[in-house]
């Protein structure tokens, strides 16, 4: 189109104040109503026809105008074409029209607001493609290959095949982004986040950068020229090219192309058309109007899809943020210009289809010359400039008759010469209008917040996770809790950091040293509650200590033939829990490590504990017990003992007798009002035993005991607690009166609650109090002596399995490389520092040197002298055989001598210990009864072992 000129004032002045300016400015606001998109809530409405009908120069000033008005919005103008009706020599007359609305796809995509996503037309370009397409022959095969073979192509095709496709896709990757981000990031947060706390943060990880790769093959898939079979069904739905028989209807794309190839081979018919009989003519006139109708719907189409709002499609951000209408002003210079036919492709669509599109049509029909105007293309009726706003009024009445396109569509203006004299002034002084806000959630900054949460969260729960990760071999367990099995690579707390370290770095060293080696699996409970006390892993941390030693002595060995201890770590979780789940691992790793032939620990009498052992006795995996103490430990559910599992320390029957014994024997001595200690034998005693029935040790050895004490002439009374507050609250009424104090209050219970229960017993009014404690306190009092010793109101007894104490001083039978080597591991034994617990780490240590000189025994039956020596030493067949042969053991502990038996595997004449805190803070032992070396006698008094 021509640019238009400015138009000189008629009668030479400055002033416009005889010109009516409300008119104009009435006009201009007209058409900032029109294309003003209404809210979600009211819906679009569908648009009209706006003629702007007059001279040359006034419609050129006004189409100035209003395109001044849509900058930063969609607009677009169709200059005109004259002559323009055929497709060169070929005589396609609606390649112009295909031409003409590519122009036009690619200003509204350029013209948008130039941060948010720019309108697309892949149906349009697809019709475009397929109408650039060489024909093929005629011939249905070659129609169906050449299809076959374009669209494999166009679908493979990575890069846009066009420049505008191609600056389509510059200009709109954060549109791309947008929503394969936001699903793949919202993915990435839930699935992430589960696989983190369920499995291991470096799934999660793997999660979110499986999210990531997929977002990004997702954008490349969305910016290709090929936009998916899914839209492409569109074509297969819509009426233009369709046979009038539904059998014979296209059911794929493929099947469309042929369609529209068949078409255009029909069309595309000589340009000499009266050569042809009328008869002739009609065929291709009527495939050519069918492609430019198939042509301007799916340009429409395209719109109508960039601009849903619905429900079904609320993540697509760009159509909310779209809140004014494409503009196209569509130049026409008579008939023959294709831009008539255009407006009549658009308004016979619209009529055909019953859906509104958002595309807000300017027809400019000027004048060819002078003053005389041209007729348009028959707009109902004309009105004065003035009587636009009256216009609009009575057409969206009229909408209300027929919502789909309207009853009447178009609205014409004429425009005279003295329109123009004053429309640019008046113009110039209208400021712009701002398009209307989006809604708040598609604001894009908002998005970008919400994608970059999504993102941050499952981040922030996988630094949390991975802070707290468990590990290879190892899971979270629905408490928290770390379990599983490693060979040193996972500490499951800071406090068996530095052993397991040296368990790893020694494992290391052994597989290669190619020296003979089995694997023991150490079973323990190597986690507890966050709220727990410092010293309540002392026993698994002394365990593993212990472990560590014989680990490190066998290690430093010059002989070549020594079997090496090479150790797991398995975490049972707190209470032994999951014990069970843990025994299934080990199993499962036996199957496959035939180097497993043995497992060390199960140190406390819980119901987990012992379903690990019967797990493990299925496969007769030889197991030595450290610290259990219940009678029917290691039995199935039937009352069966384990034919492979040895425990190391006395029964409670044992212990519980010898108690009782020792408590009406007056071996006891309380605290008098003089300050000194007076034995006397114990009449009463109160009994507290934990009413957790997971804890096979406590009710047992307290019922044990007080029946044990009232057979030798005692009376007892049994209190049971749920926790160590309520045990010291009912101290505290048994103390009242002195009458009432008992002469003996014997605790049953766990190490974990001792502390609160000499708490309370320090606050009580009780005075004098004899308190005597099972062997399970032993971890608490290695490390709080002193503190107990502060305690003038009790006097405690309890019996350890084990201690150094347990030899006079300068004995050259007391085990010093043991403790010497525990010393120099821990540190002094009275530093007042939170320790790995001593009697726990020598039961571990004997445990480890029976399981190996039982494993060294069986690797002189199972081996050739003149063999290597290399990889597992034994079986586990051979390694339970030896157990039955092996010689009496002088150990750190005591005397280790095991006897095979039907009925069960028992440790004979295992120390029973009686020991006390003295004044000073010290342990002293007291009396003993079991045999702590070979030539020992069974019982013993005031720490004279042997006399």
């Amino acid at each position: 189109m021509t640019e238009a000129v400015e138009i000189p004032r008629a009668d030479g002045g400055d002033s416009l104040d005889h010109y009516n300016t409300d008119a104009i400015r009435g006009f201009i606001r007209t058409f900032e109503q029109m294309r003003a998109r209404p809210r979600a809530r009211k819906g679009d409405v569908p648009l009209p026809v706006l003629s702007l009908h007059g001279p040359f120069e006034v419609t050129a000033a006004f189409a100035q105008i209003l395109a001044a008005r849509c900058k930063g919005a969609p607009n677009a103008w169709a200059e005109s074409r004259a002559g323009e009706h055929a497709g060169g020599e070929a005589g396609a007359p609606y390649l112009a029209m295909s031409e003409t609305l590519l122009r036009v796809a690619r200003t509204l995509s350029s013209t948008g607001p130039g941060k948010e996503p720019q309108l697309r037309f892949p149906l349009f370009h697809q019709v475009h493609w397929m109408l650039g397409m060489q024909l093929p022959g005629d011939t249905p095969q070659a129609v169906r290959e050449l299809v076959a073979r374009e669209t494999r192509r166009r679908r493979l095709q990575l890069r846009p095949s066009s420049e505008l496709e191609h600056r389509g896709l510059l200009k709109n990757l954060r549109a791309y982004f947008e929503g394969p981000l936001s699903a793949w990031a919202a993915a990435a947060a839930l699935v992430s986040q589960a696989l983190a706390e369920q499995l291991s943060p470096v799934i999660g990880l793997v999660a979110v950068c499986t999210a990531l790769v997929l977002a990004v093959a997702h954008v490349l898939l969305l910016s290709r020229s090929w936009a998916g079979w899914r839209r492409y069904r569109w074509f297969t739905r819509q009426p233009y090219l369709m046979p009038e028989s539904s059998k014979t209807r296209p059911q794929s794309f493929r099947e469309f192309v042929e369609l529209v190839l068949k078409a255009r081979h029909k069309a595309e018919v000589p340009a000499s058309l009266s050569e042809m009989s009328d008869r002739g003519q009609r065929e291709p006139r009527r495939e050519c109007d069918e492609i430019e109708l198939l042509l301007v719907n799916a340009f429409l189409e395209d719109l109508r899809q960039g601009y849903e709002r619905s429900r079904r499609t609320f993540w697509r951000r760009a159509a909310w943020t779209r809140t004014v209408y494409p503009v196209l002003l569509v130049d026409t210079a008579g008939e023959a210009d294709v831009n008539v036919r255009l407006l009549r492709r658009v308004e016979q669509v619209r009529r055909q289809i019953p859906q509104s599109d958002p595309l807000f049509v300017i027809h400019i029909a000027a004048a060819e010359g002078g003053d005389r105007v041209g007729r348009p293309p028959a707009p109902p009726a004309y009105a004065e400039v003035s009587g636009a706003e009256r216009l609009w009024t009575e057409w969206n009445r009229s909408l209300r008759a027929s919502r789909a396109v309207g009853d009447v569509r178009h609205l014409g203006i004429r425009l005279k010469r003295e329109d123009a004299r004053a429309a640019d002034a008046v113009a110039r002084s209208i400021p712009l209008e701002q398009p209307p806000r989006p809604p708040l959630l598609a604001n894009r900054w908002l998005l970008r917040a919400a994608i970059l949460l999504l993102f941050l969260g499952p981040a922030a729960v996988l630094a949390r996770e991975w802070q707290s990760s468990c590990g290879k071999g190892v899971w979270k367990a629905p408490t928290g809790e770390c379990v599983g099995i490693t060979s040193g690579d996972v500490s499951f707390d800071e406090r068996f950091a530095e052993v397991v370290n040296a368990i790893e770095d020694n494992n290391g060293k052994i597989e290669r040293s190619g020296r003979p080696y089995t694997t023991i699996v150490y079973v323990g409970a190597l986690s507890t509650q966050p709220s727990s006390a410092a010293e309540d892993l002392a026993d698994a941390q002394g365990e593993l200590t212990g472990i560590a030693i014989r680990q490190g002595e066998l290690l430093e060995s010059a002989d070549q033939s020594i079997v090496q201890l090479r150790v797991l770590i398995a975490n049972a979780g707190n209470g032994f829990r999951f014990g069970e789940q843990v025994a299934d691992r080990i199993l499962e790793l036996a199957r496959d490590d035939p180097s497993i032939a043995g497992a060390i620990g199960f140190g406390e009498s819980r119901d987990g504990a012992n379903a690990a052992i019967n797990r493990l006795s299925s496969i007769f995996l030889p197991m030595l017990g450290t610290a259990a103490t219940y009678d029917d430990f290691g039995k199935d559910g039937k009352g069966r003992p384990s034919l492979s599992y040895f425990p190391l320390s006395p029964t409670n029957s044992e212990v519980a007798d010898v108690s009782a014994r020792w408590a009406r024997s007056g071996a006891l001595a309380a605290p008098a009002d003089d300050g000194l200690p007076h034995k006397r034998p114990a009449r009463t005693a109160a009994v507290f035993v934990d009413a957790d029935s997971s804890d096979l040790y406590s009710s047992d050895i307290g019922r044990r005991f007080m029946k044990r004490f009232g057979e030798l002439g005692g009376k007892a009374t049994l209190i049971e607690y749920d926790d160590a507050g309520d045990a010291g609250e009912e101290l505290k009424k048994l103390c009242k009166r002195d009458a009432e104090q008992p002469d003996l209050v014997f605790y049953s219970g766990r190490s974990t609650q001792f502390g609160t229960f000499v708490d309370r017993i320090s606050s009580s009014p009780c005075e004098g109090l004899l308190v005597l404690a099972g062997d399970a306190v032993s971890q608490y009092v290695d490390g709080n002596a002193a503190r107990i010793a502060m305690i003038g109101k009790i006097k405690l007894y309890y019996t350890p399995l084990a201690t150094e104490k347990a030899w006079p001083p300068g004995d050259i039978r007391r085990p010093a490389a043991f403790y010497d080597a525990l010393w120099r591991r821990t540190g002094p034994p009275d530093d007042g520092e939170v320790k790995p617990s001593p009697t726990y780490a020598v039961l571990a240590y004997d445990a480890a040197r029976a399981m190996m000189d039982a494993a060294q025994s069986t690797y002189r039956l199972q081996h050739d002298p003149g063999g290597d020596g290399r990889g597992p030493a034994v079986d586990r067949g051979g390694l339970l055989a030896a157990f039955g042969r092996l010689d009496e053991i002088d150990g750190a502990s005591g005397l280790i001598s095991f006897e095979q038996d039907p009925s069960g595997n028992r440790a004979v004449d295992r120390p029973l210990l009686l020991a006390t805190v003295s004044a000073s803070g010290g342990i002293e032992v007291v009396g003993q009864c079991g045999r702590l070396y070979e030539q020992a006698e069974p019982c013993a008094m005031a720490g004279r072992p042997g006399s």
